[in-house]
């Protein structure tokens, strides 16, 4: 019977050596290097920290707070209008509204309660304008240096492996989000042994892929772009409309429609808006472009060169020499709902275009043709 007892003993210990053997060939087999391995409160882990934080500054238009943004959706009432905000590209509706008309003053209400989420995606919920302003006052400053980094984001799901030293215990997890890899790393305990599988792509804010192959690659990566960009955290939700601009999106967006009415136009402090609402411009890919009305005809030249805000268009109208101008690209805004092109020049010189192929006349009246491609 004792024979017996030790027997089983011997046998399972045996068995359990064996399991922790076949848990540590497991993970050595998919590349356990300690040079690769995530150490808690490591400089690559905190720059992952850092990298998968929230980003609060999207719907700064909403808020006017970098360190959190309001959960959507959210119904809110720009200048009159009830709009439910389901998506970030909603946010466009709002700055259409605010940039309609050139005399009133920019109102936005919310529908409370409503619930916002901090960097690091706690959540509090928010009953009324004073309490948002109260937790927007906790925030830093317009552009003031923050934790988070906004000019590159990670390419998901990425994959990770995670060996426990002290529990024996090996597992594999799929990331499939910031919020995720945020908590991941948060949660790394001292005896986690974690190893990510690369290659890891990083794309940055012009859209630029960079492939990152080891721990080393993706923290030189992250480290070089860290300032690389305009993090956008203040309330100036108009200043950095044309980041990503390209002559190549100027064009398609004049080619959807061949009928632009003029929707804003102040010059040297006039409003000359009303001067020209009766005009059709349509802006061919030739380089071409006419102004028309029921009565008058207009013909010359446009063109654009450059990227980014630096996009100069130039325009060439016999006899419309309030146009012709060297203006710079500021805003293409295109929604399935209405496009619209603005340029600015000098200081405080506006030119806005708005389609009326499918919005009526671009400039507002309801009385253009309405002609489309």
């Amino acid at each position: 019977m004792k024979n017996s007892i030790k027997f089983l003993g011997l046998l399972l210990l045996t068995v359990g050596l064996l399991n922790v053997s076949c848990r540590e060939e497991e993970f050595e087999s998919i590349g356990n290097d300690s040079d690769q391995s995530i150490l808690p409160n490591s400089n690559v882990a905190n720059l992952l920290v850092r990298t998968s934080m929230k980003d609060g500054s999207d719907d700064n238009i909403l808020d006017h707070a970098s360190c959190f943004s309001i959960a959507l959706p959210v119904t809110v009432i720009a200048n009159g209008t009830e709009i439910t905000v389901e998506k970030e590209e909603d946010l466009d509706e709002i700055e259409i509204i605010f940039e309609e008309s050139d005399e009133d003053t920019d109102t936005l209400e919310i529908v409370f309660p409503v619930t916002i989420i901090f960097s690091d995606y706690t959540e509090a919920e928010v009953s009324n304008a004073e309490e948002l302003e109260d937790f927007a006052n906790t925030c830093p400053d317009e552009n003031e240096e923050d934790e988070d980094i906004e000019c590159v984001d990670i390419v998901y799901p990425i994959n990770v492996s995670v060996f426990n030293q002290t529990t024996e215990l090996f597992d594999t997890i799929s990331l499939e989000d910031d919020k995720m890899l945020y908590d991941f790393i948060n949660d790394l305990d001292e005896d986690d042994i974690v190893n990510i599988e690369f290659p890891i792509v990083l794309v940055l804010t012009d859209d630029t892929e960079l492939e990152a192959s080891n721990l080393e690659e993706l923290e030189d990566i992250i480290e070089s772009v860290i300032d690389d960009c305009d993090e956008d955290d203040d309330n100036d939700f108009d200043d950095d409309n044309c980041d990503n601009c390209t002559v190549e999106q100027l064009q398609a967006a004049f080619a959807e429609c061949t009928d632009f009415g003029v929707n804003k136009f102040n010059l040297n402090g006039n409003n000359l808006k009303s001067q020209y609402d009766d005009l059709s411009f349509n802006f061919q890919a030739d380089g071409s472009v006419t102004a028309t009305s029921d009565t008058e005809n207009f013909a010359g030249t446009w063109s654009a060169n450059g990227s980014g805000n630096d996009i100069t268009v130039m325009i060439n109208i016999t006899g419309l020499d309030d146009f012709n101008l060297q203006w710079t690209l500021n805003r293409i805004l295109d929604t399935p709902g209405v496009t619209m092109i603005t340029l600015v020049e000098g200081d405080g010189n506006i030119l806005r275009f708005k389609d009326a192929c499918t919005n009526g006349n671009g400039n507002g009246n309801g009385n253009g043709n309405g002609n489309g491609n």
